[in-house]
């Protein structure tokens, strides 16, 4: 005959601890480490795990705008040198620096609504005309540091004979 043993629910089950025993619980598991066959199955128990939304926007915003020390900048500088990366990769890093500018009428802008703003139209009067091809347009992309560079070659000063200043 085989006998059914009930588990009976945790007895901490919809009660909280109190400050003072958090405090204790802190105290006596301050400075112990998990050791490696610990680490390997909390590993593995989150191996699949996928976070909500939610919850990688909190982490995104928990790291938006942190400066790391020099240390910890050297550390990962060291970590990567001499990783091995596919030209694929290099393709994707050198793409995630790069924008997309729209050249109308031979003039570069950052967006459509930039370039509709100089010619003193809506920026939905600016997307059919340049769906209909009413305006000339090109889609470039380009490193953001040439941008400006660019733009400010095209707004140095020069003087009655031509001769920049």
């Amino acid at each position: 005959m085989d006998t059914i043993v009930e588990k009976k629910p945790h007895n901490m089950l919809g009660k909280k601890h109190s400050p003072e025993t958090k405090a204790k619980i802190s105290k006596a598991q301050t400075g112990k480490k998990p050791s490696e066959d610990t680490r390997a199955k909390m590993s593995k128990a989150h191996i699949g795990l996928k976070l909500s939304e939610e919850a990688k926007a909190k982490i995104s915003k928990a790291h938006y705008n942190t400066k790391k020390s020099k240390e910890a900048r050297a550390k990962m500088s060291e970590k990567g040198r001499g990783k091995v990366v596919s030209e694929e990769t290099k393709n994707k890093i050198s793409s995630a620096g790069k924008r997309r500018l729209i050249s109308v009428e031979g003039i570069p802008f950052k967006t459509v609504k930039e370039a509709a703003v100089h010619f003193g139209l809506t920026k939905e009067c600016m997307r059919r005309r340049l769906d209909k091809g009413l305006m000339s347009s090109v889609w470039e992309t380009v490193h953001p540091k040439r941008v400006s560079r660019r733009r400010r070659q095209k707004t140095k000063p020069t003087t009655v004979s031509g001769e920049q200043t």
